[in-house]
């Protein structure tokens, strides 16, 4: 898919042009989450929200701070939510996002204080991240060092560092095309 994308004249390739690359670049973000919380929501309206077999009542004006870390990682919402995955947001050849993820602001909750599209940096932080990918893909093929072609990949083997997660260290060589 994006050796189309890898041509020195493919300025105007966009991220709904390569829906594969958006998956692995959304994947990133899922399994990269090393914080634990969010920023602050505010409730605009009563609303009821359910989680698991409860339903809990929101009110209006309350504060929200969701668990991107838990909710990044459940095993009821994601097929493998310890391995790096990117058909989590990839099937039949198109990109497609679970109304469940969260990242840069998005949520599935419309009377939380931020609009669907999140914040202002999100689509310069997509733009950069896919123009940043591309340049690698088009320098370099990636692989694991010898050492660690059998090892798990669990990406989640890091550790706790207070609020945050230290995350596990890999070992990749990146060979010049």
């Amino acid at each position: 898919e994006y050796m189309g994308a890898l041509a020195d004249d493919a300025t105007a390739v966009t991220l709904d042009d390569m829906p594969y690359i958006t998956a692995v670049m959304y994947e990133i973000f899922r399994v990269g989450s090393f914080s634990n919380r969010s920023g602050q929501f505010l409730v605009m309206e009563n609303i009821d929200v359910q989680f698991g077999s409860k339903t809990y009542c929101l009110p209006k004006d309350a504060r929200v701070i969701a668990n991107i870390y838990a909710l990044s990682h459940d095993k009821q919402l994601w097929s493998t939510p310890k391995k790096f995955n990117p058909t989590h947001f990839y099937a039949n050849g198109k990109f497609h996002e679970p109304p469940h993820f969260m990242a840069y602001g998005r949520h599935n909750f419309s009377s939380l204080s931020m609009t669907q599209d999140g914040s202002a940096g999100r689509s310069v932080a997509l733009d950069q991240m896919f123009w940043m990918l591309i340049g690698l893909l088009k320098e370099f093929r990636f692989s694991y060092s010898k050492s660690q072609e059998n090892s798990s990949t669990d990406v989640l083997e890091g550790e706790p560092v207070g609020a945050y997660r230290k995350p596990k260290a890999h070992h990749i060589q990146f060979v010049k095309r």
